[in-house]
């Protein structure tokens, strides 16, 4: 950022940093879900359950930027839009509701994979919901966009790495 930025340039520019993040998480779920359909159960299986655990992680560092950052930051600042946060935190309240039974079941068997596909269902109209609803009206919002990105930095980071999966030593 130029040294003669304005605080509105700055914020702006935090904003943007703020929901580019959170779109680039949906553009790799919404990859991850299609290649997941076309690949075949049988020889893909091995593919399929990585991109399984590739969404699950992604959805779950997601869910938490905005349950602990996001959506409390909008709240204080949304006044008229509160209930489109409020609409957007029972969103992942559903998205929970599939996410963490798909940690637990095994991987064979088409329980697993249906339950995925609508897992995959129900994130892709949540991610366009946002897109379409909630990202638009950000910017009129009077929120630290700079401390709610610095956070939001700190919290991947850490979220990334708790999820990274333990390789052991060869």
């Amino acid at each position: 950022m130029p040294s003669d930025a304005t605080p509105d340039d700055i914020a702006q520019a935090a904003r943007r940093h703020v929901v580019d993040g959170l779109k680039a998480t949906h553009l790799r779920v919404k990859q991850a879900c299609r290649r997941f359909q076309q690949l075949d159960a049988g020889t893909g299986a091995v593919e399929r359950q990585a991109l399984v655990v590739h969404v699950l992680d992604e959805l779950t560092v997601h869910a938490a930027l905005e349950q602990e950052l996001l959506y409390p930051a909008l709240r204080e600042a949304a006044g008229a839009h509160a209930r489109l946060v409020e609409a957007a935190e029972r969103n992942l309240v559903e998205l929970h509701a599939l996410i963490n039974p798909l940690r637990t079941l095994k991987p064979e068997g088409e329980q697993h994979a249906a339950r995925f596909v609508a897992l995959c269902q129900r994130a892709l109209a949540h991610m366009k919901w946002e897109e379409a609803r909630l990202f638009p009206g950000l910017e009129s919002l009077a929120v630290d966009w700079a401390r709610l990105e610095g956070g939001m930095d700190q919290r991947r980071e850490e979220l990334v790495v708790a999820e990274a999966p333990v390789v052991a030593p060869t």
